[in-house]
């Protein structure tokens, strides 16, 4: 929206967000804010843009219009020392941002792998210890069905408790790694990624619902096992 003649011609503008303009010296240019521009990016013509950085006369990247005309004079004969490269394909881009979201889900699935290890050893030990107790609480007539669904129900509590705790430290450590994350995917892929995290509901749910589905079969083997006690064990 802004105004082209104003912007190519006389003093000129520069385009960019308020907190950018703000660290930009006097070069005479009027400056326009554009909350929707890229971070840290301002947006000006080239003999404003030399002005801003001392370099009058250099060029440093020309973005070449796929449509030249015929009799247009070779690159070098413009601008000598710049060098000719393809530009960089979104697909490419696209690629290499869903490569790296690949190996933290890869890295996130391998956690819950060993976790979930962890977790039926622990619930496999702990009915183990528990098995004399089973076998009383039925000697004395407690129904099989209702002894298995308290213990179903205990999980379920430490899981709620252990997924909330996980879940709330998990924010906590993405939340203070995620600026040094945004920092590697500018400089490695050029993407501009927000250094904030954002709090959204669906994450709570799916790391509760992890919590619960991933105790909910690391206890089905001593549950079943538990369902099988008999009543007198050996003496």
């Amino acid at each position: 929206g802004a105004d082209l003649g104003a912007f190519l011609s006389g003093p000129g503008q520069i385009l960019a967000r308020p907190e950018v303009l703000a660290r930009l010296p006097d070069t005479g240019a009027r400056l326009v804010a554009a909350a929707d521009a890229a971070p840290d990016l301002a947006v000006t013509d080239i003999g404003v843009a030399q002005r801003l950085l001392g370099r009058p006369g250099q060029i440093d990247r020309l973005i070449l219009s796929g449509d030249q005309p015929l009799g247009r004079p070779p690159l070098e004969a413009v601008v000598p020392g710049l060098i000719l490269t393809a530009a960089q394909e979104g697909a490419d881009l696209a690629r290499l941002t869903d490569s790296f979201h690949l190996n933290l889900t890869a890295f996130g699935l391998l956690s819950f792998a060993v976790g979930l290890f962890i977790v039926h050893g622990a619930i496999g030990l702990a009915f183990e210890q528990r098995r004399a107790m089973v076998r009383t609480l039925r000697a004395l007539g407690v129904p099989l069905r209702r002894l298995i669904a308290l213990m179903a129900l205990e999980l379920a509590v430490l899981a709620l408790v252990a997924g909330l705790i996980g879940v709330a430290l998990g924010y906590l450590m993405a939340a203070a790694l995620m600026p040094d994350v945004a920092a590697t995917l500018r400089g490695l892929y050029g993407a501009e990624v927000s250094g904030q995290l954002a709090l959204r509901p669906s994450w709570w749910l799916s790391g509760l619902a992890i919590a619960m589905g991933g105790t909910a079969v690391a206890a089905g083997g001593a549950l079943w096992s538990l369902a099988r006690t008999p009543l007198l064990g050996a003496v």
